[in-house]
C-alpha cells in the first residue's frame, strides 16, 4: 500500500471519528444528558478537548514530516458555511442550558459569517486561489 493511500485511509478515519463524535453529542444534547452538568464544567471539557485534538495533530503532523500542504482558499472559505451550526446556541438558550447573553451574539455571528462566506468565496478570492484585500477584512471581523 502506498503512502497516498494510508494517508487517504487515515484522513477518512479521522473524519469518521469527528461525525460520530458529532452525531453522539447532538444525539445525548437533545435527550438533555448535558443538563446534569454545570456549564462551567463544559465549557473546561471542551477547552480540554481541542487543546488534545490539536495537540495529537502537532504531534502527527511532526511524526509524518509533513509541511501544512496548499489548500485552495475558496473552499475553505465555503467551509465556513459549517458555521450554522452556531443557531443551536439560540436553541440552547431557549432551553437555559447557554445563558442569552452568551448565545444569541455567538448564534448571530456564526450565521453572519456562514452567509457571508457564499459572497466572500465569489467575490474576495480570485480565480488562481489568491485571496484579495477584502478576503483579509473579512477573516479580521
Amino acid at each position: 500500500m502506498g503512502s497516498g493511500v494510508k494517508r487517504t485511509i487515515f484522513h477518512i478515519a479521522v473524519w469518521f471519528v469527528i461525525a460520530l463524535t458529532l452525531s453522539i453529542s447532538f444525539t445525548l444534547s437533545i435527550r438533555g444528558w448535558f443538563k446534569q452538568f454545570p456549564a462551567l464544567l463544559l465549557f473546561a471539557f471542551g477547552a480540554v478537548a481541542v487543546a488534545l485534538a490539536f495537540g495529537v495533530l502537532y504531534v502527527l503532523e511532526h511524526v509524518f514530516h509533513r509541511r501544512v500542504p496548499i489548500r485552495n482558499t475558496r473552499f475553505l472559505t465555503y467551509g465556513q458555511t459549517l458555521r450554522f451550526f452556531g443557531t443551536l446556541a439560540y436553541w440552547k438558550a431557549a432551553e437555559h442550558v447557554l445563558p442569552p447573553l452568551f448565545a444569541i451574539p455567538t448564534a448571530v455571528m456564526d450565521d453572519a459569517i456562514a452567509i457571508s462566506s457564499f459572497y466572500v468565496a465569489r467575490r474576495c478570492i480570485a480565480p488562481d486561489g489568491t485571496p484579495t484585500r477584502g478576503y483579509f477584512i473579512w477573516n479580521v471581523a
